[in-house]
C-alpha cells in the first residue's frame, strides 16, 4: 500500500457555473477536499477548485489514475467543462486534461 498527498485544480470554461456544494460532495468520494489543517491544527486555506487530500492506493501510478478517472467521471455527471490539473507526490506523478 501507498500513502500519497494529491491536488486537484479545477478551471472552468466561461460559460460554465458550477454548483460549489455538489462539486464538494463529489470531490470528497475521491478522497479530497478544501478543509485541511496544518501540521500545528490550523485550518488551510486554499483557492476556490483546489482540492487536496493524503490518498492511499496499491501503487502511486494507480493512485493517480484513479483520481484522473474519478475526476473525469464526476465532471461528466455534472456537466462541467474547462480543464484540471492532478499533481501526486511522492515523484510529482502529474497530468492536465480538457473537460
Amino acid at each position: 500500500m501507498t500513502s500519497l498527498f494529491a491536488t486537484i485544480s479545477l478551471s472552468f470554461d466561461d460559460k460554465t457555473k458550477p454548483d460549489d456544494t455538489t462539486l464538494a460532495e463529489e470531490i470528497k468520494i475521491l478522497g479530497l477536499s478544501q478543509y485541511l489543517k496544518a501540521t500545528e491544527g490550523s485550518p488551510v486555506e486554499l483557492p476556490k477548485y483546489v482540492y487536496a487530500g493524503q490518498i492511499t492506493g496499491a501503487d502511486r501510478l494507480e493512485i493517480h489514475r484513479a483520481l484522473h478517472r474519478g475526476l473525469n467521471a464526476i465532471l461528466k455527471r455534472l456537466s462541467l467543462h474547462g480543464r484540471f490539473f492532478i499533481e501526486t507526490s511522492v515523484d510529482q506523478d502529474w497530468s492536465c486534461c480538457f473537460f
